[in-house]
């Protein structure tokens, strides 16, 4: 197994099988919670890199997902998000 292979969010279109990759993250085994809100098309992605958490937002427009900027996930203590859910 390739221990450099970083994690990958994938999109598959179940239609014409293609795939398209929405997130990489910046380590192997970095990738942490996802969250899809409805209301306002943004696709939450967690990277669990030790030197830097982030959350990645995604707009998802027109069957696309464009990266629209990052979250700090806990600049205090650099938690990385591992988990991510509405309260």
């Amino acid at each position: 197994m390739d221990s450099d292979k970083k994690d990958q969010l994938t999109a598959i279109d179940l239609g014409d099988n293609s795939h398209s990759v929405i997130h990489s993250a910046s380590t192997p085994f970095g990738l942490g919670g996802f969250l899809y809100d409805r209301d306002s098309h943004i696709l939450y992605v967690g990277d669990v890199a030790l030197n830097k958490p982030l959350i990645h937002l995604y707009n998802y427009s027109g069957g696309e997902f464009t990266a629209t900027g990052t979250i700090s996930s806990h600049p205090q203590s650099g938690l990385p998000p591992r988990h991510i859910a509405f309260f």
